[in-house]
């Protein structure tokens, strides 16, 4: 059966990241006037991003933004504390965050060049178009920012809803939100095992993402231009 839902993962595959939240944050209180020792913050962030974060996995399960971002707030003003010495004001590092973050040029998400075009020409076909990746909620205005949005059905970042690619658990979740059996999807990622190990272990059809390529060797694809051209010599 060939499929009619063609799901994308976002990180690698619909968009080139370039993000390392410890530098990002070093980089955004240096630049709001922070004086400290670089090394000092590095390890101190890293120490409290990775104790709280099971508390972000869980706020993400409330889908609601302005939680998360609380969150992000209260953990910034609280490495400020350890590494100045007092609680600072943080407005302007969130702002410049935010600005770096969900903006069409930001420098740590563009989609590739291919990515528009594939989507526009896979919509015109018919194809129902979904997004499934391992993210948080933060994915939704990324993708907006770039004017991505407009081609999904819907977003699935994973922490939103528990599970993680490749648990087939989350593809379970796309299928029963669209109604649809796994027979009806085609997943296209660029992880090995979280996009095609999950996707063929849910039983879905799954094409992984490998710039190495410079033609289509299905399951493997060298962009996102060769979906439409794989989808049609499969008949």
């Amino acid at each position: 059966m060939k499929p009619s839902i063609i799901s994308f993962d976002a990180a690698g595959t619909l968009l080139r990241v370039k993000w390392d939240p410890v530098e990002f944050a070093l980089g955004l209180a240096l630049e709001a006037g922070w004086t400290f020792d670089p090394q000092v913050g590095r390890e101190t962030y890293r120490r409290l991003l990775a104790t709280r974060w099971g508390e972000f996995q869980q706020l993400n399960l409330t889908r609601d933004p302005a939680q998360t971002d609380a969150w992000w707030e209260e953990l910034t003003s609280d490495w400020g504390e350890r590494i100045l010495g007092h609680r600072p004001e943080v407005s302007e590092v969130m702002s410049l965050a935010r600005e770096r973050l969900y903006s069409p040029i930001s420098p740590h998400f563009q989609p590739f060049e291919d990515a528009i075009p594939t989507l526009e020409h896979l919509r015109s076909e018919g194809y129902r178009l979904v997004v499934l990746s391992n993210w948080d909620l933060s994915l939704h205005r990324i993708l907006a920012a770039h004017g991505l949005t407009e081609f999904f059905e819907v977003v699935f970042a994973s922490l939103e809803y528990g599970p993680e690619k490749p648990d087939v658990a989350l593809f379970r979740l796309m299928e029963d939100h669209l109604g649809a059996g796994p027979e009806e999807f085609l997943h296209v990622g660029d992880h090995p095992v979280d996009d095609l190990q999950g996707a063929l272990g849910a039983g879905w059809k799954a094409l992984l993402l490998d710039p190495t390529l410079q033609v289509p060797i299905p399951p493997r694809i060298g962009c996102l231009a060769h979906v439409p051209e794989v989808l049609r010599s499969s008949g």
